[in-house]
C-alpha cells in the first residue's frame, strides 16, 4: 500500500507505510513545533559559574540547597506605572505625592508576549522530608537583594520553605557588566516583564518544576521596593489560577507605598514609622477586612524605621554624636506576620488587628520619647531606654535612636530589675496575642537581662 506523504523538502511522494509512519511524524513536528515555540513555554537551564551566597545568604551553612537558572520566556510589554517596572529611579517617581495618587494597578499592554531571559534563585532544604510545602516568592530588589529574605529567614528556615527569588530587570546591565562570562544571556526588551516573569516563575512552582516535592502553597513577598512590586502585582494579578485555585495564595507587601486592592485571598501588610515620611503611608492606608472577598490586615510598627543603618548623610545632617541605628526588632513582626499569613490561608485562623498610628494634620503624632502614638508597640517602645527617631531630615529612611538621660532612666526604672519586668511583661503580651513569637518574646528577655546587668552596673541605674 502506498500514500502521499510529504518529504523534508515539501515535496509529495508516494511511499511504503511503514516509511510513511517516520515521516509523517517528522512533517507534524515541522509544523506544530514553530507554532508551539512561540507559545509563552518558559524554559529553564542551568546558571553556571555565579555565586552561591546571594546578598550574604550562605544557604548550604543553614541545611539548604540552591539552585539558579536562567529562566527564557515570553512576556508582555505593559505601560510603566511606577518605579518597579521602569528605569527612573525611586525618590524620582516613588515619592509620597505620586504614591498617594497612583491607581495601584500595572499600565496598559503596548506589545504582546515578547521574549526574555531572567535569572531565578531557589532554596530549598536539603532533606526533602523537612520542605514544609510552601513557597516563599520574592521579586528581588532593584539592588540585587533579597530584602524580605533576609528579614525572614530565620523564620522561613525554622519553617522549612523554600524560597524563589525572581532577578528584577533592572539589574540586567550590572549583572552583565560584572560577570559577563555568567550574565550575558539575560535580556529583556521592557522593565514591564517582569510581571510576566513573576507569574510564569510562579507556574513553574506550582508544577513542581522547582522543587522537588509537592508544593501546597505560594505567599508572595517583598520589602521596600520589591515590596511595591508584591502589591502591584497583587491589584493587578491577584486574581490568577492554576488548576482552579489561586495562583499565588496570599501577599506579604513589606514597608511599601502602594495601597492594597481587595483580592479574595489574605493580605497581610506591615510597615515601618519612617515610610509616612517618604512614601506616603499614611495616604494609602485603609480598614482591615475580614470576608470571603476582602482578608486583609495592615501593622504599623511605631518606632520602627525603614533601614537598619544610619547613612552618612544622616550621621551628618542629623543623627547627634550619642546617637546610634535603630534597634526596634520589626523583624520579630515580619516573621510573625508570615507565620500568621500561613494559618489564615491554610486554617482561616484570622490575624490580629493592629492600632493605627496617630496622625496630627497629616503627620505622625508623637509621645514625649519621640515615638509614635498609637501603632503595634514593641518592648523598645513600650519600655524605652532611647528616643528612637523614625525619620528626620537626611534620615528618612534610616533614623536614629538616643540613649535617654540618666536621670529619665531612674525615673522610669528604678531598678535593673523593673526595666526586665516591664520588657519581659510587653513581649509576653505581644506573644500571647500573635504579634510575636513565643521563641522571640524569650530572646527579649534575655536581651533585657543583659542590658540589666549593664545597667546595674552604671552610673545611669547605680542610685537608687
Amino acid at each position: 500500500m502506498h500514500i502521499k506523504v510529504c518529504r523534508l523538502s515539501g515535496r509529495y511522494d508516494e511511499i511504503a507505510v511503514s516509511a510513511h509512519v517516520k515521516r509523517l511524524l517528522i512533517c507534524a513536528l515541522l509544523f506544530v513545533l514553530p507554532q508551539w515555540a512561540s507559545a509563552a513555554t518558559p524554559r529553564l537551564r542551568p546558571v553556571n559559574g555565579a555565586s552561591f551566597a546571594v546578598a550574604g545568604i550562605d544557604w548550604a551553612k543553614h541545611g539548604y540547597v540552591e539552585h539558579q537558572y536562567f529562566l527564557s520566556g515570553h512576556a508582555d510589554v505593559l505601560e510603566s506605572t511606577s518605579a518597579a517596572d521602569s528605569l527612573s529611579g525611586h525618590l524620582a517617581r516613588d515619592n509620597a505625592a505620586d504614591l498617594a495618587v497612583r491607581p495601584a494597578v500595572v499600565g496598559k499592554k503596548l506589545q504582546s508576549d515578547r521574549p526574555y531571559t531572567t535569572r531565578i534563585i531557589v532554596a530549598r532544604p536539603r532533606a526533602a522530608e523537612a520542605f514544609s510545602g510552601v513557597v516563599i516568592l520574592e521579586p528581588l530588589h532593584p539592588r540585587g537583594r533579597p530584602s524580605a529574605g533576609v528579614r525572614l529567614l530565620p523564620y522561613l528556615l525554622a519553617a522549612g520553605h523554600a524560597w524563589v527569588g525572581v532577578e528584577n530587570p533592572i539589574t540586567f546591565r550590572k549583572l552583565r557588566r560584572e560577570q559577563p562570562e555568567v550574565f550575558a544571556d539575560l535580556a529583556i526588551e521592557h522593565p514591564s516583564q517582569l510581571w510576566g516573569m513573576l507569574t510564569q516563575t510562579a507556574q513553574l512552582i506550582r508544577r513542581s518544576s522547582l522543587l522537588d516535592g509537592p508544593v501546597r502553597r505560594i505567599v508572595m513577598t517583598g520589602y521596600s521596593a520589591s515590596g511595591t512590586v508584591t502589591s502591584l502585582y497583587a491589584n493587578s494579578f491577584g486574581d490568577r489560577t492554576f488548576d482552579g485555585r489561586p495562583l499565588i495564595d496570599g501577599y506579604l507587601p513589606l514597608a511599601s507605598g502602594v495601597f492594597n486592592h481587595p483580592i479574595g485571598v489574605p493580605i497581610i501588610r506591615v510597615m515601618t514609622q519612617s515610610d509616612f515620611a517618604l512614601f506616603g503611608a499614611a495616604a494609602n492606608r485603609r480598614d482591615d477586612a475580614g470576608t470571603s472577598t476582602d482578608r486583609y490586615r495592615l501593622i504599623e510598627v511605631s518606632g520602627s524605621t525603614h533601614s537598619e543603618r544610619v547613612s552618612d548623610t544622616c550621621a551628618l545632617y542629623s543623627m547627634p554624636e550619642n546617637g546610634f541605628d535603630n534597634d526596634v526588632p520589626i523583624n520579630m513582626v515580619i516573621g510573625q506576620a508570615l507565620h500568621n499569613l500561613i494559618a489564615w490561608i491554610d486554617d482561616g485562623i484570622s490575624p490580629p488587628r493592629a492600632p493605627r498610628m496617630e496622625l496630627n494634620d497629616g503627620r505622625i503624632a508623637v509621645d514625649e520619647f519621640g515615638h509614635a502614638k498609637g501603632g503595634l508597640r514593641l518592648p523598645h517602645v513600650e519600655a524605652p531606654l532611647s528616643s528612637l527617631i523614625a525619620a528626620a531630615p537626611g534620615c528618612e529612611l534610616a533614623g536614629f535612636r538616643v540613649p535617654l538621660e540618666q536621670v529619665r532612666l531612674r525615673q522610669l526604672y528604678p531598678t535593673a530589675e523593673d526595666f526586665v519586668a516591664r520588657r519581659t511583661a510587653v513581649a509576653e503580651k505581644l506573644a500571647q496575642e500573635r504579634w510575636i513569637s513565643q521563641e522571640d518574646a524569650l530572646r527579649i528577655r534575655e536581651a533585657a537581662l543583659k542590658l540589666s546587668a549593664v545597667l546595674e552596673n552604671s552610673e545611669r541605674l547605680r542610685e537608687r
